[in-house]
């Protein structure tokens, strides 16, 4: 598809205002001095696409947790491509472990959400994770400053997440 094309696609009512990023192609000019125009129609799918126009690509996932059991995550992005298994190691204390190296280089950071207080008891809750190791990342809560399971996802969502920058 040219890009003349694609304009008049746009004009007659083509424009989506949903789309399944797996699936979706992106328009774009490749710089190519070989032709006249100086530039090769080609697409993205918008799943990758997203990283390029970002700068980096981001694992982000919703973590509960409850008694002496790892912590369960629902995946909302994923385009680092990465597969990580959860663990308990202690009360309030579980690892990540990655399927890939992500902590390498300082190129990467990662937030968890932290400092929740239960309306009942009055308890603050909070999480941190800290990577440990290339491909391993420690995750820790606490119930009123001591180490407690029952703390991720509990009274607001537990979101955790790691950008990479390219």
């Amino acid at each position: 598809m040219d890009i003349l094309n694609f304009i008049s696609w746009i004009k007659g009512r083509g424009l989506a205002t949903t789309a399944d990023r797996k699936k979706t192609l992106v328009p774009l000019g490749l710089k190519d001095d070989r032709r006249d125009d100086q530039y090769l129609p080609g697409a993205m799918t918008m799943e990758n696409f997203e990283p390029v126009v970002n700068g980096y690509k981001e694992y982000t996932v919703l973590l509960t947790q409850t008694g002496a059991t790892p912590p369960t995550a629902v995946e909302l992005k994923n385009t680092l491509g990465v597969t990580v298994q959860y663990s308990y190691n202690a009360a309030g204390n579980y690892f990540a472990v990655f399927d890939q190296a992500l902590f390498d280089n300082t190129n990467q950071y990662i937030t968890i959400t932290s400092g929740t207080l239960d309306p009942l008891s009055g308890d603050i809750i909070v999480a941190q994770a800290v990577p440990v190791f290339f491909f391993v990342l420690n995750i820790q809560s606490y119930i009123n400053g001591l180490s407690a399971d029952n703390a991720l996802g509990v009274y607001q969502p537990t979101v955790l997440t790691i950008r990479k920058y390219n």
